[in-house]
């Protein structure tokens, strides 16, 4: 998919242009990270989708839907978080990870919407964790001619230190 730097709010962002596309950083994630991302969605008519995940499996995944300019519903893994107020579009918020001690936990807007624990997380120290090899940002049914936009802005990765 194409995008573009794109001045918006005072800072450059990575602005989603062709309907479709992903941005993935391949690297190898230490043993306990936080991730933090902000971005902007507005979905002026039907389904438009934004995905941000870890590693390149797709497995472990958020996921956040619009339909027309409503939030449709929000996602982990495929299933519908229920209980979770999803975030209003037209707006910015903050997506985070973070895996520590064997538990990886997703947050919108500092609200914790998945806490569980690490499958192989056990493994700890042998280098050898399943599906931590990047992190990714993805979407879907993106056109911003026709008002259903999503850009992102200060990926930030750090590393836990005991």
């Amino acid at each position: 998919g194409q995008v573009e730097i794109a001045e918006f709010q005072g800072r450059k962002w990575v602005r989603g242009l062709s309907e479709n596309g992903k941005v993935m950083k391949v690297m190898d994630l230490p043993d306990e990270w936080a991730l933090e991302v902000k971005y902007y969605f507005k979905n002026a008519e039907g389904f438009s989708y934004i995905y941000f995940g870890v590693g390149t499996k797709e497995v472990d995944e958020l996921k956040i839907t619009a339909l027309d300019s409503r939030i449709y519903d929000v996602y982990w893994k495929g299933k519908t978080l229920k209980g979770t107020t999803p975030p209003d579009l037209g707006e910015v918020h903050t997506i985070a990870f973070s895996e520590r001690g064997g538990i990886l936990r997703a947050f919108i807007d500092g609200v914790m919407v998945v806490n569980e624990r690490v499958e192989g997380a056990e493994i700890r120290g042998s280098g050898k964790r399943p599906n931590r090899d990047g992190f990714y940002i993805k979407f879907r049914e993106i056109d911003p001619s026709a008002g259903n936009e999503f850009l992102f802005t200060e990926v930030r990765l750090s590393q836990y230190t005991r």
